[in-house]
């Protein structure tokens, strides 16, 4: 039923080879012994028993190896440089990161800057990491960022999300098996796994997409869903977290070859509340199909098709798609508005100002003026996307 996979993905614009499939975690200390003798595993604190394992596999092939394990949330300048300042102790010939895309991006920055001696903010921005860092495995154990094959990080500085663009930070490896997101909690699976269907639909509302893009893009809102409610229900329905273990994959792809859309800029507007990355950009995706639907029938015609919920009528179909998102996101338990997400309504206006003012989104079919945002964010609050 299930295969193992291995291809490089530079026609994504990502220099990562993948390695995916059941059990291929086991191929980290082959790939590790590779580039010496030293490996730093940077992996989340909450999953003890999935470092056991990896430290034990590596431990097999006569590597030393040392442990960072201090990342418990989204990453920041602060934790990356307490991260980068253990790995500059150990000096290590490989860095293997083992967690969600948090732990993912303080790999990759970690990577490069060990390389770069540089200060983190100096590399903030496309194209910013002169040489290219360190050996790096990455080993995602959640189905949502992609982060494993992208290139890109976004460290918190302050309030402010900040990104990391660079091949020369992108993992060496990536190694995908999706047995390592059994036991991810439901909470989780749902909001990382939301998190990949707004890569495929925003991806595909881009003013920077292609048929590449919306083929992949397409795939992914299948397999979404096919088998994001029964990972979320059953985390052990090994079937499941394969294919969406997979989706997640190819929506890393996406990530690395075009932009997402204001959705993002949404989500990282309310990172300030604590409220997690795939939660904010999935509570937003049908805000963000609504407001982009008349300028992209055409795709709204194909995410309808793919969903057996296509209509004659262009916008019937629009309305449809949002109506499938609001489903699902009331199937996994997710927030309906920003009022139940416990933001304070008096913020709306200076949220609304720095979604366009500080997270602009040139590539968005559709521009909104500053007035239109703050529209936007009071239908948010109410929770009405339809």
């Amino acid at each position: 039923m299930y295969s193992h996979w291995l291809f490089s993905s530079y026609i994504f614009h990502s220099p990562t080879r993948l390695i995916f499939g059941l059990g291929t975690r086991k191929m980290v200390s082959s790939e590790a012994s590779k580039y010496g003798k030293k490996a730093l595993i940077i992996i989340d604190g909450n999953i003890e028993a999935i470092k056991k394992e990896i430290e034990g596999y590596l431990e097999q092939s006569s590597l030393k190896v040392d442990i960072y394990d201090k990342i418990y949330s989204e990453p920041t300048v602060e934790s990356v440089n307490d991260a980068l300042k253990y790995a500059r102790s150990i000096e290590p010939d490989v860095i293997i990161g083992v967690g969600g895309g948090s732990t993912l991006d303080t790999a990759k920055v970690v990577s490069g800057l060990l390389i770069n001696r540089m200060d983190i903010r100096e590399i903030f921005g496309v194209d910013r990491v002169p040489r290219k860092g360190i050996p790096l495995i990455l080993m995602p154990t959640t189905a949502g960022t992609g982060s494993e094959v992208d290139r890109t990080a976004v460290i918190s500085d302050g309030y402010i999300k900040k990104v990391v663009i660079s091949h020369n930070i992108a993992a060496d490896t990536a190694i995908v098996d999706p047995e390592l997101t059994v036991s991810c909690p439901p909470k989780v699976t749902a909001f990382t796994g939301i998190d990949t269907l707004t890569h495929a639909i925003e991806g595909m509302i881009s003013l920077t997409s292609s048929p590449l893009i919306d083929a992949l893009a397409l795939e992914i809102v299948r397999l979404v869903d096919k088998y994001l409610r029964r990972a979320y229900y059953n985390g052990r329905d090994i079937e499941a977290r394969f294919y969406m273990s997979f989706a997640a994959t190819l929506g890393g792809f996406i990530l690395s070859s075009t932009t997402m859309v204001y959705g993002h800029s949404i989500s990282y507007t309310l990172s300030r509340y604590k409220i997690p990355h795939g939660l904010g950009t999935g509570f937003a995706l049908p805000y963000i199909v609504k407001i982009n639907a008349d300028l992209v029938q055409e795709k709204m015609l194909r995410i309808a098709s793919i969903l057996n919920i296509e209509d004659k009528d262009p916008r019937r179909s629009s309305r449809k798609v949002i109506e499938w998102i609001t489903q699902l996101l009331q199937d996994l338990r997710i927030p309906r508005s920003l009022r139940e997400m416990g933001i304070p309504r008096e913020d709306l206006k200076n949220l609304a100002r720095e979604m366009i003012e500080v997270y602009p989104r040139p590539n968005n079919p559709r521009q909104l003026t500053i007035e239109e945002a703050e529209k936007l964010y009071e239908e948010m609050w109410d929770g009405t996307p339809t």
